[in-house]
């Protein structure tokens, strides 16, 4: 449990989109089963987690290409503002490893 199983303090390095999904995907088991990770998850949110991942990566790349910086976190939650609250683990999961954050401004790993 605590910080590591969060996802925090993770190594840095280039985190491949299989490798990345796949542990979204168990980090969800866990969360949705309450540590049981026998149950399967939905072809429908493996989906979901893909899109997503995409979405946060492009509008990282797009910033930054414009401003030679990334975005501040607050740029980041206006952006995605239209995501259910539902989302905002899986958000914070995906986010925190396709970037980090220094300063308050966000990079791509």
């Amino acid at each position: 449990g605590g910080a590591s199983s969060a996802g925090i303090g993770m190594k840095v390095g280039a985190v491949s989109s299989k490798s990345l999904i796949s542990q979204v995907q168990q980090r969800r088991k866990e969360i949705a089963s309450g540590g049981d990770t026998t149950k399967k998850t939905n072809p429908d949110e493996d989906d979901h987690a893909v899109k997503l991942m995409k979405k946060i990566r492009t509008y990282i790349k797009r910033f930054t290409s414009k401003s030679d910086q990334g975005p501040s976190t607050t740029q980041i939650l206006e952006e995605f503002s239209d995501f259910n609250d539902s989302d905002a683990v899986l958000f914070k999961s995906i986010l925190k490893e396709v970037a980090i954050v220094s300063a308050g401004i966000w990079q791509l790993r």
